[in-house]
């Protein structure tokens, strides 16, 4: 694992569907649940980055479903300290590539697939033709009012010890695809410093958090990063290109916001003082050779955070090539 040098935003992400109408469910939304702060803060992002529907696994902890643009779906899992992750990342049966659906099934064995999920996976297939990429439905994003809210009070043990998913080694000699992680500092800014007992997100807590396969520090990969007890905010890059990344923030003294940006595009995010945030962002192309594919899966992605003069955090995260 890389030794800390910056910080970025982080949690989990990844790209691939598009955004669709309002559907059905076992719970309807804005069900009885008392919002935690990093659903309540987090409203505008909501609406700009398109949220199409939001899963309580408990009453402090979330994983969510956006659309930011038309045929890219940004998976992020959010929750208080010291709930650990959950989210499977499933893969499609047929193809074995990242899936939304399979991820859904994975999570909520028992609950019929949301027609706005179903309708934007049919997005994500139809918008990776480059000849309908200048139709509308792939151009013109129509976004949604409000999410469909979904209640699981329990999770099954088997979701918190997901198969492991290899990761073959990479060596890269691009120089304009070197990632870059930079920024903030490992102690307060002079005249910042703010001594508390302890905080509310424990270093190695979240050294160690994982959810089986993905860890919030991974210890492999082809740029990895673990910063512990960061101050005043930082960066992480992918570079020109990445095929996979995930990266997780928790603020510990102080709230932060992190924002990701990139292709397909992404959000800003409130992260209030003891939670944390995850994001993951994988390829959304149906390759058919993955992952064996020469560059069918690029993409871009950086994370920032921001809004954290004085504030101490943990950040970890990595960036994956497989071609």
């Amino acid at each position: 694992m890389a030794a800390p040098l910056a910080v970025g935003l982080a949690a989990l992400v990844w790209f691939s569907a598009c955004a669709s109408a309002p559907t059905s469910d076992k719970s309807s939304p804005e069900t009885a649940v008392t919002e935690p702060e990093f659903v309540t803060q987090n409203v505008t992002t909501d609406l700009e980055s398109n949220l199409l529907v939001r899963v309580y696994l408990g009453r402090q902890h979330v994983v969510e479903f956006y659309e930011p643009s038309p045929g890219k779906l940004l998976v992020s899992e959010a929750a208080e300290v010291p709930e650990l992750p959950v989210f499977p990342f499933g893969s499609d049966e047929a193809n074995k590539q990242p899936s939304a659906i399979a991820s859904f099934k994975t999570l909520l064995p028992d609950t019929p697939v949301p027609d706005v999920l179903l309708a934007a996976d049919q997005r994500r297939v139809a918008c990776a033709d480059p000849a309908a990429q200048l139709e509308a439905k792939c151009t013109v994003l129509q976004k949604r009012a409000a999410p469909l809210v979904i209640q699981k009070e329990a999770l099954a043990t088997s979701l918190r010890s997901p198969a492991a998913i290899a990761l073959p080694p990479k060596i890269m000699s691009d120089p304009e695809a070197v990632p870059a992680s930079n920024g903030g500092s490992a102690q307060p800014a002079p005249g910042e410093f703010i001594k508390k007992a302890g905080g509310y997100c424990d270093w190695n807590w979240f050294q160690s958090a994982s959810n089986g396969s993905r860890a919030f520090c991974p210890n492999s990969g082809y740029f990895t990063w673990c910063n512990l007890d960061w101050w005043n905010g930082a960066y992480a890059d992918s570079g020109s290109w990445t095929d996979e990344t995930w990266a997780t923030s928790c603020a510990d003294i102080g709230n932060i916001t992190m924002k990701v940006s990139g292709s397909g595009g992404g959000g800003t995010w409130a992260v209030p003082q003891g939670t944390w945030r995850q994001w993951w962002k994988y390829c959304d192309l149906s390759c058919g050779c993955f992952p064996f594919c020469t560059h069918c899966c690029d993409f871009k992605t950086r994370y920032d955070v921001l809004d954290a003069s004085g504030d101490r955090f943990q950040f970890g995260g990595v960036f994956q090539r497989f071609d």
